[in-house]
């Protein structure tokens, strides 16, 4: 694996280990109060970012394991 690679699948890694973390902190929140709006405007950046990271074929096998396909 080369560097390149290697660095964009730790980047991948890194943010869905914090989309994970928001979404564990979301969940303890009583409802949809202005830090709980602020965490879901983080996490769908968070989300943008990591999707823009993934490559068609590793879209593709994430849609399989979910059933989408």
């Amino acid at each position: 694996m080369n560097y390149p690679n290697f660095h964009r699948k730790a980047r991948i890694a890194w943010l869905s280990l914090k989309i994970a973390t928001l979404r564990a902190l979301m969940t303890r929140e009583a409802g949809p109060t202005a830090s709980w709006k602020r965490m879901a405007r983080t996490k769908v950046e968070l989300i943008r970012q990591r999707n823009s990271l993934l490559t068609p074929d590793e879209i593709h096998q994430i849609e399989k394991r979910r059933g989408l396909v």
